[in-house]
């Protein structure tokens, strides 16, 4: 069974994440010509930089990384993933991104689920914990933590929230985006209608 990394990915990051994501058969792999480092399907790799402590979102030696990523996606492409690929393919010219769009309904994951149980995903981008986490529970997704690590990459300083972080404290998905929640006010009427200073804080009854 090929093992997917799944995430809500709306930005891009080393290609330890992105790309060379495989799981355990199947699939192609990324290699990295200045050290030979070859990114596949059950390896473990190095990287040929010395950590500094500052985050790696970007491979030192992106221009010459080869492959192929199958990108399983909730979103059409003009819904921003055309956008994110060609972004990617700025600083990754060599890696060729094959999107393949997914219908976020019940009979859309579970072809997305045997697709990964195919061997046939290598990055999943979706929104929502539900379906993410039985995905991380039936360990059909990868565990990214040390890739994380490596890079210095920290979900709570990077994103914001560890809401993604799994029970057992390993880190399968990062969160990208979020919703946001406000209200607006039209302060013209507001103050036509003499209602005084804008409350910072109130409460209601449900």
């Amino acid at each position: 069974m090929k093992k997917a990394i799944s995430g809500v990915m709306a930005s891009l990051l080393a290609v330890t994440i992105l790309a060379g994501c495989g799981g355990e058969s199947g699939g192609g792999s990324i290699s990295s010509g200045n050290t030979g480092t070859t990114k596949s399907a059950g390896v473990t790799t190095t990287t040929s930089s010395t950590i500094s402590g500052e985050p790696v979102y970007i491979d030192p030696d992106a221009a010459n990384v080869t492959g192929t990523v199958n990108f399983y996606t909730a979103f059409a492409g003009e819904n921003g993933t055309d956008a994110l690929i060609k972004e990617f393919n700025s600083y990754y010219p060599n890696v060729e991104v094959i999107p393949t769009v997914y219908k976020n309904n019940g009979d859309g994951n579970v072809g997305l689920d045997t697709a990964i149980m195919a061997g046939n995903v290598d990055v999943i981008l979706s929104f929502g914990v539900a379906n993410t986490s039985a995905r991380w529970d039936n360990k059909l997704l990868m565990d990214i933590t040390d890739k994380l690590k490596n890079d210095n990459l920290d979900l709570v300083k990077e994103w914001g929230t560890d809401t993604y972080k799994s029970s057992d404290g390993k880190v399968y998905v990062f969160p990208s985006g979020g919703l946001s929640v406000y209200i607006a006010i039209n302060k013209d009427k507001w103050d036509a209608a003499g209602l005084g200073d804008i409350p910072s804080e109130w409460t209601w009854d449900e």
